[in-house]
């Protein structure tokens, strides 16, 4: 009854420095960009219940992402901040009005120009979008996502 627990540990010992050997590997070629991971990245556009995004884009320095309105109800003095994930890049809405409402069902783009973009194939960002209920007043905070690739 020994004899194989000993085959079955030196199994798995063996196939696991195989493993270890081969993602070691890969993660060397990742990591002097022999292979581009941002192949493997796909992109989205997300929100927690409430807002749709419907549609983004990245054309140079503009990026776009339009919004929908979910909530079964009006809202007002909505915007939207564009808030990337690595230093030094700055985005500025490039449309923005003062006290916009949404109806609902309605959908509505928000524009931004970023600036300090370097060579970056794919850029991601946290969304918060900020708004009111026509019911309360009360300010409320919607968190989404941007995973978007540079176009042409």
């Amino acid at each position: 009854m020994q004899k194989r627990g000993q085959i079955a540990q030196e199994f798995i010992i063996t196939y696991g420095w195989i493993i270890l050997v081969i993602l070691s590997f890969l993660w060397g070629l990742a990591y002097y960009d022999v292979i581009n991971l941002d192949t493997f990245i796909s992109e989205k556009c997300t929100f927690s219940a409430g807002f749709e995004c419907l549609d983004y884009s990245w054309q140079g320095t503009t990026f776009s992402v339009t919004i929908q309105n979910g909530l079964g109800f009006d809202v007002q003095n909505i915007s939207m901040d564009l808030d990337p994930d690595v230093n030094g890049i700055i985005c500025n809405v490039s449309d923005y009005q003062e006290e916009i409402g949404m109806l609902n069902t309605e959908s509505r783009m928000f524009v931004y120009n970023c600036t300090n973009l370097g060579t970056i194939s794919t850029f991601q960002s946290t969304l918060h979008l900020y708004f009111e209920t026509g019911l309360t007043d009360v300010p409320h905070n919607k968190i989404g996502v941007l995973v978007v690739k540079k176009e042409g």
